[in-house]
């Protein structure tokens, strides 16, 4: 049975002249609000929706998953303090992907 550690990288790309109103946009915007108090934080977050950095692939049928790679199992050991075991075995019997997802942002 193959199991993969799936690790997304997630970019986001800008069109130069989206960036370019972006940017005047988020100048205006700290502009008109600064002067609302002593402290003030912005903060613009660039991610793609439902998507996380670390994926284990496994198959749909939980009878086909291997042991160690049971939920219940590597929670029980985790509260027993001993999930750093599951955590060797799963990584010396899976093997790496590493993917880049890139969203392009023109309008």
């Amino acid at each position: 049975m193959k199991i993969c550690r799936l690790f997304t990288k997630e970019e986001v790309i800008w069109a130069p002249d989206v960036k370019r109103e972006l940017l005047e946009i988020e100048k205006e915007f700290i502009e008109e609000h600064k002067d609302h108090g002593t402290s003030y934080e912005y903060k613009r977050i660039e991610d793609i929706p439902f998507m996380t950095e670390n994926t284990l692939v496994v198959s749909d049928d939980p009878k086909l998953r291997p042991w160690y790679a049971n939920f219940t199992c590597m929670l029980v050991m985790d509260l027993l303090m001993l999930g750093w075991l599951l955590r060797i075995k799963l990584e010396s019997n899976t093997f790496e992907v590493k993917y880049t997802m890139r969203k392009i942002i023109y309008e």
